[in-house]
């Protein structure tokens, strides 16, 4: 049994792209687009939104928050 929420997309997995990090993070990159930015998206009934206009190499600041971690 899954514990994913079912509105979550599938996981992109770097080995699909056979580790072509620029090519997964184009992929993974039209996922975050298409769902923050193109469209509305909501969390417990409330809106997510992207900060848009702060880039970081051709991508929203906001994209690289929710991709990457940092401790």
């Amino acid at each position: 049994m899954s514990v994913d929420p079912d509105w979550l997309p599938k996981l992109e997995n770097l080995s699909v792209y056979e580790g072509d990090r620029a090519r997964y993070f184009k992929a993974v990159y039209q996922i975050f687009r298409n769902d923050f930015i193109l469209n509305e998206t909501t969390c417990y009934g409330k809106p997510v939104i992207a900060v848009k206009g702060r880039m970081d190499d051709d991508k929203e600041e906001s994209f690289w928050h929710i991709v990457t971690e940092d401790k």
